[in-house]
């Protein structure tokens, strides 16, 4: 992790975390409370959230375009609130976006807690919130405008839901070895062809959205490099 002078944001300094380092934090915070699956399965998120940090998700009105929202004190975390339309329809869709938000708000958490407890002590208890409003297929382009914190925070759904070492387990029968490297570490990659079945087999092994499950595979096996 590194901090250099913000240029943008509510924060005098703005933190980096190379894409290894995301899921290092995750996988560790996952295990530390006993919700790293033996086997690749689902990620009791909800439950996380409540050993880890000793908070339960509350549901509010909250304003449009807000999905949920962190609210932290002098000592940490105080509530995490998600929207009350997220609860209004029972389906599968709607139970995974409840957990993709969790997930967003488990990584405002775990990389930015200290930074909002500072920033926080100037305002009001009122004001001492950090909003999601961008989570990953949501809206038709996400667009962070400078708020590198909503950034990483989406990258923590991914190291959070699918954990890479579940992720590498499920997708063994995708990969295909390619013709110029047969080495450990770059003789196998996802073929294109393979890419949308991988999606479907994430999404229902891990109970997400496809559409997390689609980014999450462009992190760890993007396209731009793959050679065949």
């Amino acid at each position: 992790m590194r901090k250099y002078p913000a240029m943008s944001g509510p924060f005098e300094k703005a933190l980096y975390f190379e894409q290894e380092e995301i899921e290092e934090v995750c996988e560790a915070a996952l295990q530390s409370v006993g919700l790293y699956p033996d086997r690749p399965s689902p990620i009791r998120i909800e439950r996380f959230l409540e050993k880890k940090f000793d908070l339960s998700p509350e549901y509010a009105d909250l304003p449009e375009g807000i999905l949920g929202l962190t609210k932290f004190g002098p000592l940490g975390p105080e509530k995490v609130v998600l929207s009350i339309f997220l609860s209004d329809t029972e389906d599968k869709i709607s139970d995974r976006r409840i957990s993709t938000t969790l997930a967003h708000e488990a990584g405002h958490i775990l990389f930015h807690a200290e930074l909002f407890q500072s920033h926080f002590k100037k305002y009001s208890e009122d004001e001492r919130t950090v909003l999601c409003r961008d989570l990953p297929g949501t809206s038709d382009r996400t667009s962070y405008r400078g708020r590198w914190w909503e950034h990483q925070a989406n990258k923590a759904i991914g190291a959070l839901l699918i954990p890479f070492g579940l992720l590498e387990k499920t997708m063994v029968p995708f990969l295909e070895a390619t013709k110029k490297d047969k080495s450990k570490s770059q003789g196998s990659c996802l073929g294109p062809k393979q890419r949308q079945a991988a999606i479907l087999r994430l999404s229902e092994i891990f109970d997400v959205n496809p559409v997390v499950a689609k980014i999450r595979l462009a992190e760890t096996f993007p396209t731009s490099k793959i050679s065949f």
